[in-house]
């Protein structure tokens, strides 16, 4: 029998054995070695990928912007995304006065398809924008052959794909340049930041002297920090049945959280060298936390099997599982799916809560991106992080599984 006394929340925020006094020591101590900090994160990084030069930036959507901003790129040249991504990289793409473009994604991986690619690409088109979502690595190898034959940059989305590997190469060194993201709930949590990579000397060159002009987003920091404090609070047992214990409390949580991350957001601040400090630590431990991640992840895929489709991770390639979406194999209401997980203690994402449906949020006509719909309106996250225990997994599969029979409908 299926019994569940609190709420399994869709994250956990990652912290370090420690970090909090680490933090109190970096906050106080007059001896914190403020200004090497940045550039130590920066080095280490480099290396853990394997060759190009780092430059750390306050997001990555800000990472992003410096990589096109040292393009010569003109007004209404073309940045070709996944239709089925981040939104607010495609707002960022429209204020620098530049024409975002969509490809559809492929069914079995949500990535990028290299043919949707090839028919998306124009005169016009000055950089494709690569996304591995979710840690699933795209077909980066054949979106780079078609790139660069027509002499077009490829940007490296690798936001949720810190570890991830494509062909015994980790992604982020397939491109011309590539940025990552810090933010709470990937796999550096540094509240907030990011990490332009790139072999390109102009790149970094041009990146590092605009970041130099920056001051560290100190008060940006402090929000973020708090609202990750909070978050861990809200996650105990105790709070989390009261909090999370309904769908309506779920979407109150997650409209706070996009309010307290807009506030926070500067494009003219820089990483802090306390964040670049908890970066650097956390990096250290990258190698066990994927370890453990993609044992979660073959042990959900072990107990969904029967009910639920999965992201297909090409042979030889490593994800860096990120995040754990899936699809139903049956015809299956997603909304009182979600709200009876919930009800069952089991904290679930659905439709842009996931990921956004670009074209559809821009107005374009969303009759060109069949699978970018399927996907909106037919993925679920599950709750997925290093701390699920094998325990907490079974609990969610079982009720999934239980809850998808009892609301199906024969295809």
């Amino acid at each position: 029998m299926l019994r569940q006394i609190k709420v399994i929340p869709r994250r956990k925020i990652k912290f370090y054995p420690n970090e909090d006094l680490d933090i109190l020591k970096a906050i106080f101590s007059p001896g914190f070695p403020a200004g090497s900090q940045i550039s130590l994160f920066e080095r280490v990084f480099s290396e853990y990928l394997g060759g190009g030069e780092a430059v750390a930036t306050c997001s990555g959507r800000q990472a992003l912007k410096l990589i096109l901003e040292s393009q010569d790129l003109r007004e209404g040249d073309e940045i070709l995304f996944p239709a089925y991504t981040l939104f607010d990289l495609v707002k960022m793409i429209e204020e620098m006065k530049l024409k975002p473009v969509f490809a559809d994604i492929d069914p079995k991986t949500f990535n990028m398809s290299p043919e949707a690619v090839a028919q998306k690409i124009t005169p016009k088109t000055r950089v494709i924008v690569a996304t591995h979502i979710f840690g699933v690595p795209c077909r980066i190898q054949e979106i780079c052959r078609l790139a660069d034959a027509k002499g077009i940059m490829v940007v490296e989305d690798c936001a949720h794909a810190l570890g991830a590997e494509s062909r015994g190469r980790k992604v982020g060194n397939f491109g011309k340049a590539a940025f990552f993201s810090f933010s709470m709930g990937k796999q550096i949590n540094a509240f907030g930041g990011g990490m332009i990579y790139s072999p390109d000397k102009k790149i970094i060159g041009f990146c590092r002297s605009k970041i130099f002009s920056y001051i560290p987003g100190k008060i940006e920091t402090l929000a973020s920090a708090t609202t990750a404090y909070l978050e861990r609070i809200a996650v105990l047992p105790f709070f989390s049945k009261l909090l999370l214990g309904s769908r309506k409390h779920v979407e109150f949580f997650i409209e706070f959280y996009r309010k307290t991350k807009n506030k926070t957001r500067a494009w003219n601040k820089s990483l802090s060298p306390l964040q670049s400090m908890i970066g650097r630590k956390q990096l250290e431990g990258i190698g066990k936390d994927l370890e453990i991640r993609e044992a979660r992840a073959r042990l959900y895929r072990d107990l969904l099997s029967g009910n639920f489709l999965f992201q297909e991770v090409a042979p030889g390639d490593i994800s860096a599982n990120c995040y754990f979406v899936v699809r139903s194999k049956k015809k299956c209401p997603l909304g009182p799916l979600a709200q009876a997980l919930i009800k069952a203690g089991v904290d679930v994402g659905i439709c842009g809560e996931i990921m956004d449906h670009c074209p559809k949020a821009l107005g374009v006509s969303a009759n060109d991106y069949p699978v970018t719909d399927m996907a909106e309106a037919g993925n679920l996250l599950l709750p997925f992080y290093s701390d699920l225990d094998e325990k907490e997994i079974r609990y969610i599969a079982a009720t999934a599984n239980k809850m998808m029979e009892s609301l199906s409908t024969p295809s």
